[in-house]
């Protein structure tokens, strides 16, 4: 029993559960979800009461909330099918959460340099020759021309 546990929580995953509602009664409706289907509620964030861009199910405000949570994989599936059926809820989007490895990856990743693209550049103008001030400004006096 205790090793079905331990293998339950290894393969549980984090998300996070973005929404809007009618009214502040229907959050409590994806309280429940959450918990019908067994996740692990991390952080619930602030509700905040917004306008909509354009009516959704006849409405043109919303509360929008948010949720991070860990589940199964599968309790995440059913949990989503859930929502959409659910008439209070107006939207939902729920997404995997990176590691903390996989983000710390993908921050370095983009943090690399750019190597600029030699293609087609004959060896020798690859070289970086370092020009005299004679030079720069021969050169700046042909541009201005």
């Amino acid at each position: 029993m205790a090793g079905d546990q331990i293998k339950e929580a290894e393969e549980k995953r984090d998300y996070e559960l973005s929404f809007l509602v009618k009214n502040e009664g229907d959050v409590r409706e994806v309280a429940r979800l959450l918990a019908q289907h067994k996740a692990d509620i991390r952080v619930e964030g602030q509700l905040n009461r917004i306008s909509l861009a354009y009516k959704i199910k006849h409405e043109s405000q919303a509360i929008f909330g948010l949720f991070r949570f860990s589940a199964l994989p599968s309790d995440a599936k059913s949990l989503e099918k859930d929502l959409e059926s659910n008439p209070g809820i107006m939207r939902s989007l729920v997404i995997i959460l990176p590691t903390q490895r996989a983000a710390v990856e993908e921050i370095a990743r983009r943090k690399r340099p750019v190597e600029p693209r030699r293609e087609g550049i004959p060896p020798e103008a690859r070289q970086y020759k370092p020009l005299s001030n004679e030079a720069i400004e021969k050169k700046i006096e042909e541009i201005l021309k």
